[in-house]
């Protein structure tokens, strides 16, 4: 057969020049190249790995030129795809503004996102994020509940939640953000006390910190692996239980009195400044899935909608030593 290569430089004449039906491929092209593949490209973006590759592939046919190196491991930016997006970038974001400066909400004097958000993912992950989100759009305004219960959101007076786990409930949008690994963290003090434990077995000898969900009453158990990768829940001790707030989980742990199992985006920075240190490393990488979510039966405001794309743009695909986890 005959074989053909995309031009080497981008030749853009009149016919190829883009338009605006071509937004929708720059912004899969973007998050395409932050999550290494068109699959996890479409998941962040509620859309199909097929519809994804064909909008970026009208893309390259526009232009001429090849974005993506694609391979079995994934995909990358060719040197004209991040030329590309460099310019592109930006001029997203200036379109984002000007629908939030031109929406209905912002004409009548300034939009309201209204949040509820788990406490351990508030103050980690929402809390240092919404600055960004402010100085990107000015007008919008962001009121959040710390809250580790999950109510009824069809009944709450809420735009969007951030919830942790599988989608459950039908009646609710859901827009991954990320899978967070986890890991089993102690204070030095605690190990220079009791030493570190070297296999699961070893927990039963050591202060393991449980804590209990607010709304089941259920203790969280524990999710590790074998070394071999074999998946593992563990149900901990009940003699030291912190009800509803992982926050407190670590406090304990940085004051010297156990073990806890955390994120590792709560625990970096505490790892950082030599205050905690991670344990049983070949056990962790578990992964628990972080949703922004709201009713399907209530569409966000345009306010609320540019928030969630904001944070569907800014959450990785993965956190942990190694950037990806085992889901479970």
């Amino acid at each position: 057969g005959r074989h053909t290569r995309p031009p080497s430089r981008m030749t853009m004449d009149a016919h190829q020049s883009l338009d605006t039906a071509d937004i929708p491929g720059i912004e899969a092209l973007g998050k395409a190249a932050q999550l290494g593949n068109f699959t996890a490209a479409a998941t962040a973006l509620g859309s199909s790995t097929a519809a994804v590759s064909r909008s970026i592939a009208r893309l390259e046919r526009r232009l001429g030129v090849a974005l993506f190196a694609r391979s079995a491991r994934g995909v990358r930016l060719t040197a004209a795809g991040e030329r590309f997006w460099r310019h592109c970038e930006p001029a997203l974001l200036e379109l984002r503004r000007a629908e939030m400066l031109v929406s209905s909400p912002q004409a009548a004097g300034g939009a309201r996102v209204r949040i509820s958000a788990s406490s351990v993912y508030a103050h980690y992950r929402l809390l240092p994020r919404i600055q960004d989100f402010r100085a990107t759009f000015p007008l919008g305004e962001v009121d959040l509940e710390l809250s580790n219960r999950l109510g009824d959101l069809r009944q709450e007076p809420y735009d969007l939640a951030i919830r942790m786990g599988e989608p459950t409930d039908g009646a609710l949008a859901y827009r991954t953000l990320e899978y967070a690994t986890l890991g089993v963290f102690a204070a030095p003090a605690y190990l220079a006390r009791h030493g570190e434990p070297r296999s699961i077995a070893d927990l039963v000898r050591h202060r393991c910190i449980a804590v209990v969900h607010p709304t089941s009453g259920e203790t969280v158990p524990w999710l590790l692996q074998e070394p071999s990768g074999q998946p593992r829940d563990l149900m901990v001790g009940q003699d030291m239980l912190v009800r509803s707030d992982f926050i407190g989980c670590l406090s304990w742990a940085l004051a010297g009195s156990g073990l806890c199992q955390i994120y590792h985006f709560a625990a970096q920075g505490h790892v950082a400044r030599g205050v905690l240190a991670e344990v049983l490393r070949d056990c962790g990488g578990r992964a628990r899935r972080f949703s922004v979510v709201h009713p399907r039966d209530r569409p966000p405001s345009a306010a609320a909608a540019q928030f969630m794309d904001f944070l569907a743009g800014a959450a990785p695909a993965a956190t942990g030593r190694n950037g990806a986890g085992r889901r479970g």
